[in-house]
């Protein structure tokens, strides 16, 4: 029997709210862009409930303030960085930079 992945669409979302952030996959983005003015540091929750392995995305920080973005305890995420990762039976960082200007 083959199985059938469901695989996210090439899609980009920002994401402007000034809060703690939940990214479910297959209901990510390929590329969440967070955008917020932060007023405290946040977290990115990465849901493992419906990944599998193979499952991957950017998170990219176009915050302004000086406040970071935990990224569900892999990493943070300043102003003008971003992040790939990649779940293999947990999520894992592949590549981590700061944005090119």
């Amino acid at each position: 029997f083959p199985v059938t992945i469901r695989v996210p669409e090439a899609t980009v979302t920002t994401y402007t709210a000034d809060e703690d952030l939940t990214l479910n996959w297959p209901f990510v983005p390929a590329v969440a862009i967070l955008a917020a003015t932060l007023t405290a540091n946040r977290t990115v929750t990465l849901s493992t409930t419906a990944a599998v392995a193979g499952a991957n995305f950017r998170i990219v920080n176009r915050s302004t303030g000086a406040f970071t973005w935990d990224i569900d305890g892999l990493t943070t995420l300043t102003a003008d960085t971003y992040c790939d990762l990649v779940y293999d039976s947990a999520w894992k960082i592949t590549a981590k930079s700061a944005i090119a200007a």
